[in-house]
């Protein structure tokens, strides 16, 4: 199997939405002509490597079932003969994965399936390109590829061929979270307050993990809360997400829940906005973290009035009474995060459009789409020489390829014009027998030897050629 190695640039072949339970609602399939082995942090498009599963024969990193035949090379794995299937599975969370395929003219038809889930079949007859599946789940994934045995009239076999699988991010939207704020409550209280009745203590161990703050409800019938310290207050409107743990250490005997806000944002304009936990996931005796995006349909409130309260937020209440008895509640693990873009790998502009991007650009005047070094300044002749020249090769191989295809068909045609003249002669060879042959010869010699002595000369070979030509007789015999 001749598997060629294509690293041509051009965008989207081939674009289609699927649609497939649990594996994303509006699943997108596109082709593009980028192949080849990859590594993690390669560029391909606007997308980044994240994890890289290498092919190669024998599986490398891929599980191979069935009971058919596999064979390759150190970048590439080939299923060949009776149907075979091959695996894996991603070790980063990623909602975009690529299958970089390497099929030529012996490739045939093969399924694939994402997190068990059949997708579609695929032809990758002469597909020496990439797969790429994206607005998946964010999560881990795992692919599967099915041999299917099947091909189309043009390929010569049903084999399929894999450089390997990427799981990618795109550059776009490529975002970091970091923790904004955080109490762990290892060391200290950390400065957090209270409001109404109860009082406050922290307790070095017993926490999720190490020490804790501690809440004992006081008991004067009114609603406490944990309040964050001053040092939380400020811009929260890059947060994305807040989280924290409880634990309802005591309820007291014949305590019944009630309802109320589980968390409080008060903006120094002294506006408020709150939100309340479900009455099916309240805290018990044993550590339960909660977690909240940071939005305003998650406080049911308008966008207006979220951003007026989250652009300069004075503190956060969190709920520590839950029941109408004497409530013992412990806290830990109080994390804001925010994410952050990554501005560098976000610009892909390419300002003077000479193909490479103006964070790795250092010509940035060169003239638009012509021939530059990795660095964005013009090449020299040589090297668009070499270029020329590479595609050039590229050229002749593809004539050659006609030519021998060319010799294969005239080949095929010579065998069977062969076999037509060794048909016909076997028709030739069955017309007369031995017999026949010394019977005609016999009266050559009989109508031919007019003078009776065991010989023909001329006189008589003509006369011969006269009787069997019908132009004379036997009766003729011994008349000169």
């Amino acid at each position: 199997m001749n598997k060629k190695y294509f690293n041509s640039i051009i965008i989207v072949i081939t674009t289609m939405v699927l649609f497939v339970n649990n594996v994303n609602a509006e699943l997108s399939i596109q082709w593009i002509n980028l192949t080849g082995d990859f590594s993690l942090d390669d560029r391909l498009l606007n997308w980044k490597v994240i994890d890289w599963k290498d092919s190669c024969s024998g599986g490398c990193d891929w599980n191979i079932q069935g009971n058919g035949t596999d064979s390759g090379t150190d970048s590439q794995l080939w299923l060949t003969g009776t149907p075979k299937n091959i695996s894996v599975t991603f070790s980063k969370e990623s909602s975009i994965i690529a299958i970089m395929m390497g099929g030529d003219h012996n490739d045939g038809y093969f399924e694939l399936w994402i997190d068990d889930k059949f997708i579609s079949s695929f032809d990758s007859y002469n597909k020496s390109k990439t797969l790429v599946a994206s607005n998946l789940n964010f999560a881990i994934h795992n692919i599967k590829i099915v041999q299917t045995g099947d091909k189309n009239s043009e390929s010569e076999d049903n084999h399929v061929a894999v450089f390997g699988a990427a799981a990618l991010i795109d550059m776009k939207t490529l975002i970091e979270t970091k923790v904004k704020y955080s109490s762990t409550f290892d060391n200290n209280d950390e400065s957090w307050r209270y409001i109404n009745d109860v009082n406050l203590s922290w307790t070095f161990s017993g926490g999720n993990t190490g020490g804790y703050l501690q809440g004992n409800d006081v008991g004067d019938g009114r609603i406490w809360f944990f309040v964050s310290p001053e040092t939380w207050s400020g811009d929260w409107s890059q947060c994305t997400k807040f989280s924290y743990d409880l634990n309802l250490i005591d309820t007291g005997e014949d305590a019944n829940f009630f309802e109320v806000e589980t968390l409080r944002i008060i903006g120094v304009n002294g506006k408020e906005m709150k939100y309340t936990e479900t009455t099916n996931n309240y805290p018990d005796n044993s550590w339960k973290t909660y977690s909240l995006d940071i939005t305003h349909s998650s406080f049911d409130v308008t966008e207006d009035i979220f951003q007026s309260i989250i652009q300069n937020v004075k503190e956060v209440w969190i709920r520590g009474e839950y029941t109408n008895k004497h409530d013992i509640e412990g806290i830990d693990n109080v994390i804001l995060q925010y994410q952050q873009s990554n501005n560098k790998l976000c610009d892909i502009n390419d300002s003077d459009m000479d193909g490479v991007i103006d964070q790795w650009d250092t010509c940035h005047q060169t003239a638009e789409h012509s021939a530059t070094y990795s660095n964005g300044c013009k090449a020299h002749d040589i090297y668009i020489q070499i270029n020329e020249l590479k595609q050039e090769v590229i050229d002749q191989n593809q004539i050659i390829d006609q030519k021998n295809r060319i010799i294969i068909e005239l080949n095929s045609s010579v065998y069977e014009k062969g076999e037509e003249i060794k048909n016909l002669q076997t028709t030739i060879d069955n017309m007369y027998s031995k017999e026949d042959m010394e019977g005609m010869v016999k009266n050559l010699l009989n109508w031919g030897d007019t003078n009776g002595d065991g010989k023909i000369g001329l006189d008589e070979a003509i006369k011969a050629l006269m009787i069997t030509s019908g132009i004379s007789s036997k009766s003729n015999k011994g008349v000169k």
